[in-house]
């Protein structure tokens, strides 16, 4: 038994890919310095998508999470849709954990294009393009823009 299952994992072929990941991210009620309750939603586009095997995509995508968070460290979690330029679409369940500027996203899709792939990104958040790092914790944070590389994979 552990032969086979041995000799299975040893023949299968990972494959891979990574996204440029750049959004709008808006959360009520506004991001402070203490931790509380949050609701937010994230518009967004996933550009210069590229596999293994030499596919390649783009599309954009809506989500919308939960969590508890303040400006400096947080958990989330929620599901994002997905519009691939192809009219395909995917559906991906996601936990985020942040410390400052910086999200970290582990997900799995769960419905549609790449169902069964995992996915992580880290995510960089630009609060005001004046002042690119930390919140402004004076008003909290209704508001900010996103860039960073999510990469998805899995063994077949």
């Amino acid at each position: 038994m552990l032969a086979a299952a041995t000799s299975r994992t040893a023949s299968a072929q990972p494959r891979a890919g990574s996204c440029i990941l750049q959004g709008l991210f808006k959360t009520i009620p506004t991001l402070k310095s203490d931790s509380e309750k949050i609701r937010y939603t994230i518009t967004g586009t996933a550009s210069d998508c590229h596999w293994s095997d030499g596919g390649a995509e783009s599309g954009t995508f809506t989500a919308a999470g939960r969590g508890v968070a303040s400006c400096s460290f947080g958990t989330t979690e929620g599901v994002a849709h997905i519009a691939w330029d192809d009219k395909r679409t995917s559906t991906m369940r996601f936990t985020t954990t942040n410390v400052l500027d910086g999200v970290d996203l582990e997900g799995r899709f769960t419905r549609g294009e790449s169902k069964g792939y995992d996915a992580h990104a880290l995510l960089v958040f630009v609060v005001d393009t004046n002042e690119p790092v930390g919140c402004i914790t004076e008003f909290g944070l209704h508001d900010a823009t996103f860039h960073g590389v999510c990469e998805r994979g899995r063994l077949d």
